[in-house]
């Protein structure tokens, strides 16, 4: 699927016109957005010029289609589901692998050579090429993952179609995310970090650099950053509250889990 930059303007004007004044006319502009979204085409959010931006056109058309669809009783392989959205159905073509019960909603992109294991993808959401969505992750609504990313078993990634402009939660290219881990959704992960076992990082929750001096609050998780929860003392006076913390960064060419377990031999860690 192809589409000019006159083209994708003209659905655009088309999208924000039907959501100030929704009519019959539409499932069609919505339809030609969600397999936009499915194809790779179109993205929630994107990154210019370093900066992550909000496609709001694009997440309208989601709010749009989530109003819109019937309920209906499908067959995919020995599953029965209930549901208002369709399964991808193309993982052959598409290069990437997915195995039993990992399901993927269309309207969703998995890119080539990324594997879904036992795991659910929802709309909207971006899957790079050569990732890993182990077992029993979700990736809420929206969420954007990068090329080359690890998310091991029980991950929750949150997304976020409403407020419409507000982002998901999006993790960079070469991240790796331990099991248990929940980026809340606007959390910015950047490119090579490490997100501990289990560690938590909620929506707006400031994240705590504690690598040098005294604690520097952050508002993403910087590129090569090593997180996990921990208690950081802010100098209050009262006890410390367990906050995610940046105890360290990773080293050129350093594998990820390498990385996570030299912080945490540290005393400090």
């Amino acid at each position: 699927m192809h589409m000019s930059e006159a083209e994708k303007s003209r659905l655009e004007e088309r999208i924000e016109v039907l959501w100030e004044n929704p009519g019959s006319e539409a499932e069609d502009a919505v339809s030609e957005v969600v397999s936009g979204l499915d194809a790779g085409v179109y993205r929630c959010a994107e990154q210019v010029d370093g900066a992550w931006r909000v496609n709001t056109w694009v997440k309208k058309a989601l709010a749009m289609h989530f109003r819109t669809q019937p309920v209906v009783t499908a067959r995919f392989g020995p599953w029965t589901v209930r549901d208002r959205f369709a399964l991808k159905q193309d993982a052959e073509e598409g290069g990437y692998r997915v195995a039993p019960s990992g399901a993927a909603r269309h309207g969703s992109y998995v890119a080539p050579g990324a594997t879904l294991m036992p795991s659910f993808v929802n709309l909207g959401c971006r899957v790079g090429e050569g990732t890993l969505v182990d077992t029993w992750v979700s990736l809420g609504t929206c969420a954007q993952i990068g090329d080359r990313v690890t998310l091991l078993p029980n991950t929750s990634i949150v997304g976020a179609l409403h407020p419409i402009d507000a982002l998901p939660a999006i993790v960079e290219d070469d991240c790796w995310v331990g099991s248990g881990a929940v980026i809340g959704a606007g959390v910015l992960v950047r490119t090579r970090a490490v997100v501990g076992h289990g560690t938590v990082i909620g929506a707006g929750q400031p994240i705590v650099d504690v690598t040098e001096g005294a604690p520097r609050v952050l508002d993403h998780v910087p590129a090569d950053a090593i997180v996990i929860n921990a208690a950081v003392d802010t100098g209050s006076g009262s006890s410390a509250p367990v906050r995610p913390a940046v105890v360290g960064y990773r080293r050129a060419g350093e594998p990820a889990h390498e990385a996570l377990e030299r912080v945490m031999r540290l005393p400090s860690a």
